[in-house]
């Protein structure tokens, strides 16, 4: 596992701290929830628009294949 060090504002920090409180959870594992959440949402943006571009100009298409009982 990889360290990373940063700063935040003290507002931010105290905030922080007690979501993980609320949360039974350290400040660590929040963080690590909170990255892996962030990067899981990325990527499926990323899928998404992927499959928006190759669909792209085939409108008429999908609304077809929608409309198929």
């Amino acid at each position: 596992m990889n360290a990373i060090t940063f700063h935040l504002p003290a507002e931010a920090h105290q905030k922080l701290k007690a979501v993980a409180v609320e949360r039974g959870m350290s400040i660590d594992v929040l963080l690590q929830e909170l990255t892996v959440s962030m990067i899981e949402e990325h990527e499926v943006e990323k899928r998404f628009r992927a499959r928006a571009a190759r669909g792209a100009g085939r409108e008429t298409e999908a609304l077809a294949l929608l409309r198929r009982d």
